[in-house]
């Protein structure tokens, strides 16, 4: 079982390395496969809630937020929860629950660093970490967050491809209602789509995915902390 387990974990890491996230949406579904998703061709706007700027200290909902934000800063941690499976004539195949963490080391500029860690849950194997920076108009990989002023040119492909905005909706994780925006991008030629979901009010991201014709891999926020 541990040697199976531990296979997965290397195609997740390699998946991670490729810069492999994006966006589906989960309602109250534990294995996160066949919940409700967004609808990227017909999002509606609306209300959507009392957005983000509740949960993050010091965020001030009246003030404009440039690249990088205040609440960006040494200690920022935020939590996703993952799910990843193989996929074979449209069947959910290894199912891996995991955890991931970001947390901030340092921020300079519209530039930010940090480490993340990817847990597989009672399994007893070591997390997989990883070292990045981020910055605003840099590629998805490590990403959780996008700026709300410029979306479309905060992000882009491992490679360069684009991300375009599919649309605005509310949004609902963990009981709350948020208003949402969801870009996405593919890699032409392979069948890979990327989407990205997040609080458009303050950029947080709130769900990624990456679905390869063989793999699926999708993230949904969890909570943050500053640590």
């Amino acid at each position: 079982m541990k040697i199976k387990l531990l296979a997965l974990s290397i195609v997740l890491i390699s998946l991670i390395l490729c810069g492999c996230c994006c966006l589906l949406a989960r309602e109250n579904n534990p294995g996160g496969y066949g919940a409700q998703q967004p609808d990227y061709g017909n999002g509606v706007g609306g209300d959507g809630g009392d957005g983000y700027g509740d949960y993050i200290p010091g965020y001030d909902e009246t003030q404009w937020q440039p690249a990088t934000p205040d609440w960006i800063k040494p200690g920022l941690t935020v939590y996703y929860d993952g799910y990843s499976a193989f996929v074979k004539d449209g069947q959910y195949n290894s199912p891996v629950q995991t955890v991931w963490k970001y947390k901030v080391d340092s921020v300079d500029g519209n530039a930010f660093s940090g480490t993340t860690s990817v847990t597989i849950p009672n399994t007893g194997l070591e997390p997989i970490t990883a070292q990045w920076t981020a910055y605003d108009g840099g590629t998805h990989d490590y990403r959780f967050w996008i700026n709300p002023a410029n979306p479309a040119g905060s992000v882009t492909g491992t490679n360069g491809e684009p991300y375009t905005l599919v649309a605005t909706m509310p949004y609902e994780l963990n009981g709350k209602t948020y208003q949402a925006t969801t870009l996405a991008s593919s890699i032409p030629g392979t069948g890979a789509e990327f989407h990205i979901t997040y609080d458009t009010e303050t950029g947080l991201i709130l769900a990624q995915a990456i679905k390869y014709p063989t793999e699926e891999v999708y993230t949904y926020f969890s909570h943050m902390a500053y640590e």
